[in-house]
Formats: C-alpha cells, structure tokens, sequence
C-alpha cells in the first residue's frame, strides 16, 4: 500500500485545509517511511555464524533442559518478567530514575515501575519511530551475541543468557545505604528499611561469560538504531553507565564490558565498578522509589546537583578494547516466524500514514455513512502519537 501523491492532490479541492496532507507527505512521509526494512535474515554477502549450533552461547533451555529450575519462564520479555520487574529498579531504569533527563524522564519511569496498568493505557501512544527502533535493536542483539561468540568463543570463552538479578549488597554499599537514607534522606532507620533497601534493585545483564580461566564476566550490548547507516559509538554513552554500575551489584563484579553493534563493526569497552557513583545516585534511587512505596508520583527532582555529580561520574572515559568485525545471526525457523510477525506489524505502522493520507484526501468527498465507516477507520488504528495522524485525527473530529 504506497501513496500516490499525483492521485491525492487531483482529489483535494482547491484552497482546502487538507493541503497540508501535502507537505506533510513530502517532507514527513518521505523522512519515516523511505528507510530499509528490518533485516529478518542475513543481507546478501554479509557474513554469518550460527549461534545456537555452536559450543559457545548456552541459552536458557541449554541451562535449564529439563524445566526444574524454572528458568525457561524466567526469559527476557516474559509474562513473569514483566510482572517481577514491577516495582523493582532495574538497570534500564537507571538513567530516568536519578533524573539524568529531567522531571518528564522521572515521571515516565516512575509509573512504568509503580502503576504499569496506567502506562498499559497509553502503549497506543508509542510512536511508530520508538516501535521502529525497539523491533530493530531486539532484533540486532542476537546478532551482537554472535559477534562476540564468534571472536572469543575459539578462545576459550562461553556465554549464558542471562536472567533478572537481584543486586549484591556489598559491606561497602552497605555503609552508602545507610547514610543515604540517615543523612540524606534524614530517615529513621529500622529492620523493615533495611529489608527494603537491601531489595530494591535488580537487573538483567545481556549475557554472562566464563573464561577458561575461570574468571566470569558480564555484558551490555547495544545495537542503536541510529545507526541503520551505521558509525558505530566512538565512546560509551554516558547514560548507559548506571545501568553497568547495577549489572556489577548484580553480579557482585568490578567490571563490566559494553559492547557496541553495527552490520559492520563491533566495539568493545571495559567499565569499571565505582563505588562513588553510588555515593551519589542511592539517595535519589532510594527517595524514587521511597514516592512508589507511598504511591506518590514525584513533583520534582530530588536533588539536581546530585543528579549533576552522577552524570560528571558517569562521563569519565573508559578503557577501548578494539574492534571486531561484525557477523549477523543466523536464525532458526521458530525465531524467524517470530521476527516475521513482529516485523510485518511494525512495517504496518509504517504504512498507516499513507493509508490514512489517501484516505482524508477523499474525505471531503463520502457521504454521512461513508464519513462514519472513515471515522471507524481511523479509530481502529494505532497511530496515536504520530505527528501526521495526530493532524489527521484533529482534523477528522473538529
């Protein structure tokens, strides 16, 4: 379903306000929907390594053949994973929940954590670009695992999926907990908050590694999806780090590696536990989540010149390991059925906006009944969010 620019402005009345439809097809149309589509499979001539036939990568079902474990269920993306990230701080909630992007940022995560039936009401307002680029970057994983498989795997290394993790108190956390809660909070402090401080915080690294040495490692991979054109990160941003710093309490480590995919290029970085970060980011994860506790959304931030001092942290430069060459996947039949669904349904938002366009531009033109099936149309479609179909719908019911 394309849109036919010629054979819509032969249908616009003259000086009609429809003729914004179009601008909006030339410059909005043409930005969001001219891109490549999400590779389901391995581009022509581009190398592969097949993942899950290899020694390297023990997934899930590998380490749990039998179900006893009860980690199968436990999957990234799963019903109970869902349900057990609710109230907890995971890693990816880092960045929002200090603050590093203001109150709005705050706001988002706070009510994804503490009232996610709310945020379940407005998924409708995702817009197709967010839609996009988590299908893309899910989709790039596997293939950023593989990466990294391929190249150290040879070497003596394996990997593991990896599933949500409550975080280590270590002693000296332990000392951060309290005087953030006694000192900066200014809070009384009793067993039932040391209960609830000591578990608060949870995470799911990408993948877990072991070496012939014995050492065991943890990952965080990205895949940006800004990068469809690809030049790959040249340092590790600074917002991903929080998220690192809890992969470490996780996994009680002092270091963790970040790895950056492209079709073409994979870089590696090595960031280092700091204790001084979580000097300064527990008060304000502690008076975050103290607002869930007491199902009060926030009204401010906690303290800014705090959230200033994490950001500065996690700015600091990390050591660059190299670069390796990228590989894509190769998928199994049951993940690319997978992939197909999710992916034809994200290249339907794509198409949406043309359906929609074509179908205004005749707008002016049905009759009563016409008009109601065109407004039953529009209802039925999930584009709520988008700039040109929020226009659309404004001028629908005005």
């Amino acid at each position: 379903m394309y849109y036919d620019p010629d054979a819509t402005k032969a249908k616009l009345p003259k000086g009609s306000e429809l003729s914004f439809i179009e601008k909006l097809n030339l410059k909005s149309i043409k930005e969001f929907f001219d891109k490549p589509k999400i590779p389901l499979t391995t581009p022509i001539g581009a190398p592969e390594f097949d993942l899950f036939a290899s020694n390297y990568f023990r997934t899930l079902d590998t380490q749990d053949p039998t179900g006893e474990k009860g980690l199968i269920e436990k999957r990234q993306r799963t019903p109970w994973w869902f349900k057990a990230r609710e109230g907890q701080l995971t890693g990816s909630k880092q960045a929002n929940a200090i603050g590093f992007f203001g109150l709005d940022g705050l706001l988002k995560t706070w009510y994804e954590t503490y009232r996610p039936q709310e945020v379940e009401k407005q998924d409708a307002k995702q817009t197709i670009k967010m839609k996009e680029s988590m299908a893309w970057g899910s989709n790039a994983e596997q293939s950023a695992v593989a990466t990294i498989a391929k190249h150290f795997g040879p070497q003596g290394t394996t990997f593991e999926e990896c599933i949500l993790t409550p975080a280590v108190i270590r002693p000296e956390l332990e000392t951060i907990i309290y005087d953030s809660w006694t000192k900066v909070l200014k809070k009384p402090w009793n067993e039932k908050w040391k209960k609830i401080w000591y578990h608060f915080l949870s995470t799911s690294p990408d993948i877990k590694a072991f070496t012939i040495n014995g050492l065991r490692l943890v990952w965080e991979i990205k895949a940006p999806y800004g990068i469809r054109n690809p030049q790959v990160y040249s340092y590790v941003p600074w917002y991903y780090v929080g998220q690192m710093q809890l992969h470490m309490l996780a996994e009680n480590l002092d270091g963790c590696y970040f790895a950056a995919w492209d079709p073409k290029t994979t870089r590696i970085w090595y960031v280092e536990f700091n204790a001084e970060y979580w000097k300064e980011a527990m008060p304000l994860l502690m008076d975050f989540h103290l607002h869930g506790l007491n199902d009060t959304p926030p009204t401010k931030l906690f303290d800014p010149a705090r959230t200033e001092r994490c950001k500065k942290i996690c700015k600091q430069e990390h050591q660059f390991l190299g670069s390796i060459p990228s590989v894509y996947c190769k998928r199994t039949e049951e993940e690319l059925e997978y992939w197909e669904g999710w992916v034809t349904e994200v290249q339907l938002h794509l198409d949406l906006p043309r359906l929609v366009a074509k179908q205004i531009a005749l707008y002016c033109q049905l009759t009563d009944e016409e008009r109601q099936a065109s407004r039953e149309l529009l209802d039925s479609l999930d584009f709520l969010d988008f700039e040109v179909a929020r226009l659309v719908v404004h001028f629908v019911y005005i």
